[in-house]
């Protein structure tokens, strides 16, 4: 998430030192190319929708190809989810938590969880219609979610300042928390025990099930999300525009020799796998970039919006939808 959208800190920076000195060279080369570069690359189609909040839409739910939830809200005030169909042909509302959920998990047995501000995590068993409100102990901001063997591992942090994981059971309690200096916006799992975490600055890897973590010696950009193809190769989105890849199972990063036109400072939001060799990545300003190769190509276009893409997902039909900030949605056809 955008910390200057969160209501909770002023703007991005950079870490205040760094360790690599690729870190120069990049930034040499990425201005060479926002000066060079030019928005000329425009979306096949896209359709723009008016949904029921101006609130910021964070992220979406589609693995049922039935129904899409959508997730959001504002910070400390109230958090949102937005309820549609595949063909977007209405858009419902629920006002139901007082603080923003930043991230939705669809579960295994066809549930969804979320989790956001304040230790709140909310509930929705498969069958049920109503969320359950499942607060957690700990009273600390949420970004990202995921499914374990045992349960769930939830990770965060706030301002800068600090980040922690979250072991939780199935009975949505934390079992152990782990504490480090600098916030965490996204967790995911490569392969069996081997997991990644990334955030302000940092690159966390651990290969025993998320508990014991190893900071790896990266900095140099806000690292804000994270993807594998395979449980090898590896890509890593900075919110300033940095594009990292591995291809060893996430022990060593370099950046990525793709041309990638339009990043730049304040660009990057998401990065997701939208199937099996495609990859989009979300950005400021209606910016978005696609792969079919697996990251080796990137195809840059920009809508003609302000607003900041959070979330896409792919649809049935083929097509995209989109969230945003501002109560954003659209679709787009490439």
């Amino acid at each position: 998430m955008n910390h200057s959208d969160s209501g909770y800190s002023a703007s991005f920076l950079f870490p205040q030192s760094f360790k690599s000195t690729w870190y120069l060279l990049y930034m040499v080369s990425l201005c060479l190319q926002v000066v060079s570069c030019t928005d000329t690359t425009e979306p096949i189609q896209y359709t723009e929708y008016t949904t029921p909040t101006t609130d910021i839409l964070y992220a979406i739910d589609y693995k049922d190809k039935l129904k899409m939830t959508i997730v959001g809200g504002y910070v400390w005030s109230h958090g949102v989810a937005l309820y549609t169909d595949e063909n977007i042909n209405t858009i419902s509302i629920d006002t139901f938590a007082d603080k923003a959920q930043f991230d939705i998990l669809h579960t295994r047995n066809g549930g969804l969880v979320t989790v956001g501000t304040d230790g709140y995590l909310f509930v929705k068993p498969a069958s049920a219609q109503k969320w359950e409100f499942k607060r957690l102990q700990n009273w600390d901001i949420l970004h990202s979610i995921i499914e374990t063997e045992t349960g769930y591992m939830a990770a965060g942090g706030k301002s800068y300042e600090h980040g922690y994981i979250y072991h939780i059971n199935s009975s949505f309690s934390i079992d152990t928390a782990m504490y480090f200096g600098h916030e965490i916006s996204q967790i995911i799992q490569i392969s069996a025990n081997r997991y990644l975490s990334v955030g302000y600055g940092n690159i966390q890897l651990s290969k025993d099930g998320g508990n014991t973590w190893k900071l790896l010696d990266i900095e140099g950009d806000f690292f804000s999300s994270c993807v594998f193809v395979d449980s090898l190769t590896g890509f890593i989105t900075g919110y300033n525009g940095t594009l990292l890849k591995s291809i060893d199972g996430g022990e060593s990063w370099q950046i990525s020799d793709a041309q990638i036109h339009g990043n730049g400072f304040n660009s990057f939001r998401k990065l997701k796998q939208t199937g099996p060799d495609e990859l989009i990545i979300t950005g400021n300003q209606g910016k978005l970039w696609r792969s079919t190769d697996k990251g080796k190509r990137w195809q840059y276009t920009r809508l003609k919006t302000d607003e900041d893409i959070y979330d896409i997902v792919q649809k049935k039909d083929k097509s995209y939808l989109m969230v945003g900030s501002n109560g954003y949605m659209a679709s787009i056809a490439f």
